[in-house]
This record gives structure tokens, sequence and C-alpha cells, in this order.
């Protein structure tokens, strides 16, 4: 196939946005910067567009993609969103919440599917650590199908040191292990809660284990020996949710 001569971008700040909710969600959230638009495909007529779309085919927005991206013949270039803080999490926030804690992460996918099931159980914020964890990039948004731009997404230093200061704001830390002597199930959540999940081999770490109110595990069969954190998240999310 002949190599098309459509513009990439050299600017390492920006990339793209791909797949037809991850792009749409992020269309219209007003935070987001909108740099190129590529179609191959129509969009919603309540769509606002500040700029003229570039009407290419699919096979030239898979050239300026990672390999094997699945685009559905739509793609956006920008930046990353402004970074949100816990103080200004903690001025907004409503007397029921839910918050997600990630301990340490490497996979994109993970990221992404745990930001989905956030937003599908309502919490109000994902919390990650600024080292250790996975570049808020297409991947993720892909992975995500929109939640990137629903959801805050809170960068920490030191996320022990932010689990102290959700606890003085009258949150319930819980980390999620699946060696934990507790079940989910027979936990009492109160009207403020923080699900903390850990990396996918090595789970929460030990200082971060150290400032959880308790640990909790999700009972499964015994022929496995633990579920993907995502998955485990999703699980989580949902029988918290029903509890506030």
């Amino acid at each position: 196939m002949k190599k098309q001569n459509l513009p990439g971008n050299n600017n390492r700040d920006e990339f793209w946005i791909y797949g037809y909710h991850s792009v749409i969600a992020a269309l219209k959230n007003p935070n987001r910067l909108k740099l190129r638009l590529l179609l191959s495909i129509a969009i919603p007529a309540d769509i606002e567009l500040l700029f003229k779309p570039e009407l290419v085919s699919k096979s030239e927005i898979t050239q300026l993609l990672p390999q094997g991206a699945l685009h559905q013949g739509i793609a956006l270039l920008t930046r990353q969103l402004t970074v949100n803080t816990l103080d200004s999490l903690l001025v907004n926030i409503e007397r029921q919440s839910i918050v997600v804690a990630i301990d340490s992460m490497d996979d994109p996918h993970n990221l992404g599917a745990i930001l989905r099931s956030a937003v599908a159980f309502g919490a109000d914020a994902v919390m990650i650590t600024e080292r250790n964890s996975p570049e808020l990039n297409g991947t993720v948004a892909k992975a995500a199908s929109g939640a990137l731009d629903i959801i805050p997404v809170i960068k920490v230093k030191n996320i022990s040191r932010s689990l102290e200061k959700l606890k003085t704001a009258n949150y319930w830390c819980l980390g999620l292990d699946s060696n934990a002597n507790t079940e989910l199930s027979n936990f009492d959540a109160s009207n403020r809660v923080v699900l903390i999940l850990g990396s996918e081999g090595k789970g929460i770490r030990r200082l971060t284990k150290e400032t959880c109110d308790h640990m909790v595990r999700i009972p499964i069969s015994q022929h496995i020996s633990s579920l993907n954190v995502s998955v485990s998240a999703a699980i989580a999310l949902h029988r918290i949710s029903e509890r506030l």
C-alpha cells in the first residue's frame, strides 16, 4: 500500500485519542484541547466543533496511530488535561463519595478499564501516583471508552500521605488484597470510601497497606488464585456503590 502524505505530529507533548466513544467524550470536554480531528465517519450533530475536521480514509488514520490501534475511523490530536489536585476534590466533595486510589500500575489497559468502572459506579475521582503509573495517553483513553474525559484523575507524589489526608476528611480506606481475612461483602462501608488497588503483580505496597483502615478481599473459587486488578476493581466498586 502506498504511504499517504497526511502530516503527522512531531510535538512530544501531543498525542492522539482514538476510538468513537473516547473521541466523542474528549470533544464534549470543555477542558480538553482539540488540535486536529480526523474523520472517516459521521459524528453526532449535537457535537459543537470549533474547527473544521479533516475528512480522510481509515487507512490514513491508521498510519498516524500505534500499530494495532482500533480507531473506528476517528482520531483527535490533543494534549494532556490539566492535573487535578486532591485539595480541589475535597473542596467540592459530597457527603457520600467514592475515590479509587491506585498504589502503582504498569498496564495502561488496566488503568483505562478502572477509569471506565469508576465512572460506571459513580466514583468521584481516581488517584494515581506521579511515578509508577501509565501515561494518560491514547491507549488509556481507548480502554477507558470516554471515562478519561469524564472523571477527575488526581496525580500525587506520595499515596500514603494522600490517604492520610483523605482519612482526615472522614474517608474510610479499604485496601483490596486477595489474601485479606475480611470479605468485602461483610464490611459495612461509611459514607466516604477510598478503594485502594495495587499493581498487577505485587499488589499494594507495605507502607500503603499500613495506611489502610482495613484490608478486604473478594471471595472467589479456590481454582483461581486471583482476579485481574481491573476486574476486581469493577466488582468492588459495584458492591461499595450499592451500600452507600
